[in-house]
């Protein structure tokens, strides 16, 4: 299949580059093929990772908040608005160990064994020009240090958003959301709720991160 061929039928964009004075690549942004062009067409060649990489726009963002200050949902937004890829962990865990997890220790257990498993494809899908959202990773400064070590920071952006919220508002959240049980969501109670948030330590300027911030009290004031 030709270059133009390709284009049409899938209707791709197109990009063209010039690389020195007599070569010219023609780039499909979408699938990553390009052609050679040195005074003819050449058939369709795969790009090299490492040149799909120079290119890569990729933005990987990650959500901070107090528990029930709606991570979740902001998250959804973002993938939805940015076209990435959401990991809610809540939702893998409870897919990948349901039952098993009981009380906060359990939860740190299993998380560590998934946040292990699914680095290697995160670093994969935005060495690919792919951005990804995470719904979790950002509570502690440990946490978010392990989310900065999955980017190459000259390939992929690194945005923190940061949900502010009072314990008042997360926990009449929090009842609600033990009333509706969304799918990952475990019972929590207001205890529960206070020795979880005394870990919370919300970003600091010192650790250099780009930092978007939203007061969550006014974002669900209207819905609450």
């Amino acid at each position: 299949m030709g270059p133009i061929a390709h284009v049409t039928e899938f209707r791709h964009d197109v990009e063209r580059r010039t690389r020195g004075t007599r070569r010219e690549t023609w780039l499909c942004v979408f699938c990553g093929f390009c052609v050679d062009r040195r005074g003819e067409d050449r058939s369709w060649v795969k790009v090299a990772s490492s040149d799909r990489d120079l290119e890569s726009h990729a933005t990987l963002h990650f959500v901070c908040g107090k528990l029930a200050s709606g991570k979740t949902t902001l998250a959804k937004r973002i993938a939805d608005e940015c076209d990435a890829v959401l990991f809610s962990e809540d939702v893998w865990l409870s897919k990948l160990f349901p039952g098993e997890i009981v009380d906060f220790r359990d939860y740190l257990s299993r998380s560590a064994r998934f946040r292990s498993a699914i680095a290697p494809h995160v670093q994969s899908l935005l060495r690919h020009g792919v951005s990804v959202v995470f719904d979790f990773g950002g509570n502690v400064p440990q946490e978010r240090a392990w989310v900065r070590s999955l980017c190459d920071p000259e390939k992929v952006r690194l945005v923190l958003h940061y949900l502010r919220a009072s314990d008042e508002v997360c926990k009449r959240r929090l009842r609600r959301r033990n009333d509706e049980r969304p799918d990952g969501s475990q019972p929590t109670t207001d205890d529960e709720f206070d020795a979880i948030t005394k870990y919370f330590v919300p970003p600091d300027a010192a650790e250099g991160f780009v930092v978007k911030e939203y007061d969550a009290d006014l974002l669900h004031r209207a819905s609450d």
